[in-house]
């Protein structure tokens, strides 16, 4: 075997592998099967997928699904050709413009100039039916037996995610050119993410990785067992802070340059709060709990002097009904989280990032566990000493005042761990810029 064909077997198969594992964790089917509920493809296709297992083309489904994936997998082929990033999330795009701002400019060669958005698109949508699906005939036999392989020892969202995973791998390898250098991956769980990475490890080419969001903490077991979650090895990885690089290492061995470059967002200095507490913001990851009324509950009942007010995420398509919470209402529609910061005097959060956005921009903000599926403090921002933990039935909400009173170390741990340009003066600032600049400049 040559070496592209070693690589093949050992890049792509053991992440294949390591999806199916993944997704087949109890946190992740529990999602999943959450997600059949709602409106949308995945139903149908998994109502599909058990019709077609009856008369031998199990896995059928989840392919025709990855297919259709491959099409919102949309990948930038900058006009300079020498970087390929993907193009479906904001958060991406967020995160990568983050870091091309910080370095002055040094990730220009990834974004498509407006004017060229339109060809673009037009472009790659022939390039899919014109050459990506002629040439993946061939290989359906094969990817099928995978597929029903999955399934059978995994479950159907391993199987779905690893038909997604392998259609999107055989697209990105068909988008490298010769004037490829690198490719720019965000969200390292994400399966376009994953399959851009293989592709570019394959194809010998460098690779640069920007966060979609705050990883678990070190503090988080669940992720560290049984050896699922992705190691650290792209030549160029952009983090948020220590938090993030310390769960790396608890992962296994990190390799390649790395730097901390904060999140995007502009950060203000914490507000001072009012002596009388009276709205209280409670913002949710994208899946809750069975506990999680109960836990609205005892708040409700607990606290009929405060005002609550829920920002439920974004993604979620069903949300829970609030009657017989008189004291509890929904955010407003539309509403952006730095809105929904200065709306509110405070604010309790789960295990989502976005309470990293929110206390960037000076809302003080506490723990509540409960709230959702994922572990306790999953991204440890209590375990690091920066907020406080709320436990309804102990604490006043004036445990607020005292923390960030007397814990006058929370700033500096929240710079160190979670946002290395919290508040950074522009000597620090100048310093990454050059840093990043003559690092990406061997590449580009």
């Amino acid at each position: 075997m040559n070496r592209e064909q070693v690589l093949f077997i050992t890049v792509f198969y053991s992440t294949l592998k390591q999806i199916a594992r993944f997704y087949s964790a109890p946190t992740q089917v529990a999602v999943f099967n959450s997600m059949l509920q709602s409106p949308g493809s995945m139903g149908a296709h998994f109502k599909l997928n058990t019709v077609l297992e009856k008369i031998g083309l199990g896995g059928l489904s989840w392919l025709i699904y990855g297919v259709r994936c491959a099409v919102l997998f949309k990948a930038n082929r900058p006009i300079f050709g020498r970087i390929l990033s993907l193009d479906r999330y904001s958060n991406h795009r967020d995160n990568i413009e983050h870091v091309n701002d910080i370095s002055g400019g040094a990730l220009q060669p990834a974004f498509v100039p407006q004017v060229q958005n339109t060809r673009e698109k037009f472009l790659q949508f022939l390039h899919f039916f014109c050459v990506f699906l002629p040439g993946m005939v061939r290989h359906i036999p094969k990817t099928m037996r995978i597929i029903q392989s999955i399934q059978r020892r995994y479950g159907w969202a391993s199987a779905m995610q690893s038909a997604c995973y392998m259609v999107a791998f055989l697209r990105f390898r068909k988008l490298f050119t010769q004037e490829t250098r690198a490719v720019i991956t965000a969200c390292d769980f994400g399966i376009e993410s994953l399959a851009l990475k293989s592709a570019a490890r394959i194809g010998g080419l460098k690779e640069i990785f920007t966060m979609h969001g705050q990883v678990p903490s070190k503090f988080s077991k669940d992720w560290l067992t049984d050896d699922f979650y992705p190691k650290l090895k792209s030549d160029f990885s952009f983090l948020y802070g220590r938090a993030a690089l310390e769960f790396y290492e608890a992962v296994g061995e990190t390799s390649g340059k790395i730097f901390f470059t904060g999140f995007r967002g502009e950060s203000k200095p914490l507000r001072v709060l009012p002596d009388t507490i009276k709205t209280v913001g409670i913002a949710f990851a994208n899946y809750l709990d069975d506990n999680t009324l109960e836990v609205l509950k005892a708040l409700s009942k607990g606290y009929p002097e405060l005002r609550f007010s829920l920002r439920f995420h974004p993604g979620m398509k069903s949300k829970p009904s609030l009657e017989g919470y008189p004291n509890m209402e929904l955010a407003p529609k539309g509403e952006s989280i730095e809105e929904f910061a200065a709306r509110v005097d405070c604010a309790l959060f789960g295990n989502t990032g976005s309470q990293l956005d929110v206390l960037k921009v000076g809302c003080p903000i506490a723990y509540l566990n409960g709230l959702d599926a994922f572990g306790y403090d999953d991204i440890g921002l209590v375990q690091y000493g920066v907020i406080p933990e709320f436990i309804p039935g102990q604490h006043d909400i004036t445990l607020l005042h005292q923390h960030y009173k007397q814990n006058t170390a929370w700033a500096e741990k929240f710079r160190l761990y979670y946002d290395a340009l919290y508040q950074a003066d522009d000597a620090a600032k100048d310093a990454l810029r050059r840093d990043i600049q003559v690092a990406l400049g061997t590449i580009l």
